[in-house]
Parts: C-alpha cells; structure tokens; sequence
C-alpha cells in the first residue's frame, strides 16, 4: 500500500472511530423505575463514555507509519477501544420505552468492531482493495449508528466526528 493510500486509510479509520465509538449504548445502569434511567441520565452517562473513547481515540493519532505492523497495531487499539466503549455502554439501562432504539444501536456499534480483523487482516496482507472495501462497510455501518444516536438526541456520541475521509488514491 502506498504511503499517501495508507495515510488516507488509517485518517478515515480514525474519523469512524470517533463515529462508531460514541454511536451506541446498552444496559444497567440507576435511577428511574426498575434501576432504569431515565433518557436525560442515559444520554449524559453515555455522552460520558463516548467522550472517554474519543480521548483514548484520539490519543492514538493516526499513524505515520504505512508499515503494515504499525498499522495492524493501530488498528488492534483502535478496535479495542471501541470493544470497552460497547462493554461500558451495555452497563447502562435506557428507558424502557427506549430499549428497542438502544438496541439498535449497540448492534450497530458491535457490528463496527466486527469489522476490524478482517480490516487488520487486509492490512497485514497488503491487499489495497480489501482494506478500502472493509473501511468503507466500516464507515457505513458507522454512519448509521450515528444517525441513529442523533435522532435519539446524543450529543457527545452523535456528533463526534461529522466529516468522513474517502479511501481513494
């Protein structure tokens, strides 16, 4: 992979990650009927955890390396902060009435970091069109979770990051 193409790829991996971080939430958490939250808790709690993620995220940096290793590493970090971010976010219990939407989201956000071995993979592989076919099912799946987090009203979680980079050449 080339440089610029590397460069271009890992940028956009970050600009998701911020995304898909913060595009999710989960179950268990206090206050409200039943241990629930109510939708106001909810999104501050959330919000929380999605600033944490886009700290950690960010103090990834991108890489500037386009050694495949280095890349793979970023990566692997980059996955496992999103994994944490899904893990704290399930602890959390939205509203009842709201657990249909929650849900979609969290399997919006899981279905993100699914993507990441094989994006880790195609890295270790060099293999270019893999990696943009991979990043951008990633970028989709991330921008739909997002889309989701805003019309439930997230702040921190739905507008993370609003600009996309395009893996092209």
């Amino acid at each position: 992979m080339n440089g610029r193409r590397a460069r271009i790829v890992a940028s956009m991996v970050v600009l998701v990650l911020l995304a898909a971080a913060c595009s999710s939430n989960g179950n268990s958490g206090s206050s409200g009927s039943g241990g629930r939250l109510t939708k106001a808790q909810y999104i501050a709690q959330a919000d929380k955890i999605c600033q944490t993620a886009n700290q950690k995220t960010s103090a990834l940096g991108a890489p500037t390396s386009t050694d495949p290793q280095v890349l793979a590493k970023f990566l692997t970090k980059s996955g496992q902060i999103i994994s944490d971010a899904v893990n704290q976010l399930k602890k959390l219990q939205p509203p009842a009435a709201d657990q249909q939407k929650i849900n979609q989201l969290v399997g919006g956000l899981e279905k993100s970091a699914s993507y990441f071995p094989a994006l880790i993979q195609a890295v270790k592989a060099n293999d270019t069109q893999k990696i943009q076919q991979t990043a951008q099912q990633l970028q989709q799946a991330s921008l739909q979770g997002q889309q989701i987090a805003q019309t439930y009203g997230f702040h921190v979680c739905a507008h993370s990051a609003s600009t996309t980079a395009s893996p092209t050449p």
